[in-house]
């Protein structure tokens, strides 16, 4: 076999990582694109298929795709507001009563535009003043998760046609409000992504409503540092099963994705957090 070229048992993680990347990101892309991306990736050198080897790949292994949506919630906080939850932030993250891993707990929301059944042409793209140009719609799938060093508390999967709002946040911290509760003398800490003043307030009032002993705080944008939710959830999504849906099984894809939630153990949740905060305090 010639260098460069892997037959379809031989796709390495790198590879299947980078294909699932591009496909979710590139809405319509063709097999001549994703082999144009390889080649300027260094890690990938010699590990690029045949063109026929991946044509067959996609369409069997690459027909669910989960395209990241920039309308998800909360909405980014401005410059100014998030310089002021990182100085408050840095005040919690190095007090006596805090600990990243077990008082802390991670929630996140991340929205995607979904595909079942995604095709994958040979032929090349079309020169750039030929391109068609597709608007971006709304996201179908909103996932939310909550997380701590000690494992997955919940997790909310919901087929939408608009963006997440703060009933849907109030309404899915319920449930985790019920499923975890502090212990005598101890604060539970509650970190969402730093947004703006308004729906910081508004968070902070739902979270402090259920007891002085439970705190709002809010993760600046700093990187390389993540919310450790999103790395979950994009986790899960490269995790999940691709193939086509059994229509057998009335299978759709909050049904295939949400199975992969089985598979989340408290060891990978402590991993998620240490790989996630990288905060320079």
């Amino acid at each position: 076999m010639k260098r460069g070229r892997k037959a379809k048992g031989d796709f390495n993680a790198d590879v299947i990582r980078f294909i699932f990347d591009w496909v979710d990101e590139h809405e319509h892309t063709t097999v001549f694109d994703i082999l144009d991306a390889m080649d300027t990736d260094a890690l990938l050198e010699g590990s690029k298929p045949a063109k026929t080897t991946l044509h067959r790949w996609l369409r069997v292994n690459a027909h669910l795709t989960f395209k990241y949506s920039s309308r998800s919630f909360p909405p980014p906080p401005s410059q100014q507001e998030n310089d002021e939850s990182s100085k408050i932030f840095e005040e919690v993250f190095t007090s006596v009563d805090f600990h990243m891993y077990h008082n802390c707990i991670y929630i996140g929301e991340a929205a995607f535009i979904t595909s079942s059944n995604r095709r994958y042409p040979l032929k090349p793209r079309p020169s750039h003043n030929n391109r068609i140009v597709y608007e971006d719609p709304f996201p179908d799938m909103c996932v939310l998760v909550a997380l701590s060093g000690e494992g997955l508390i919940a997790h909310q999967i919901k087929s939408m046609q608009s963006v997440t709002t703060m009933d849907d946040i109030e309404d899915f911290l319920k449930i985790v409000f019920q499923k975890l509760q502090p212990d005598e003398g101890e604060s539970l800490f509650y970190a969402f992504d730093s947004t703006s003043t308004e729906v910081m307030d508004a968070i902070t009032k739902v979270v402090t409503a259920h007891g002085d002993d439970r705190k709002a705080v809010f993760l600046p944008l700093a990187t390389p540092s993540k919310n450790p939710a999103d790395v979950l959830v994009h986790d899960i999504l490269y995790k999940a099963d691709r193939r086509p849906l059994d229509s057998n099984r009335n299978e759709d894809i909050d049904k295939r994705v949400n199975s992969t939630f089985a598979d989340i153990t408290p060891e990978l949740c402590y991993e998620y957090i240490k790989a996630s905060l990288h905060y320079e305090l």
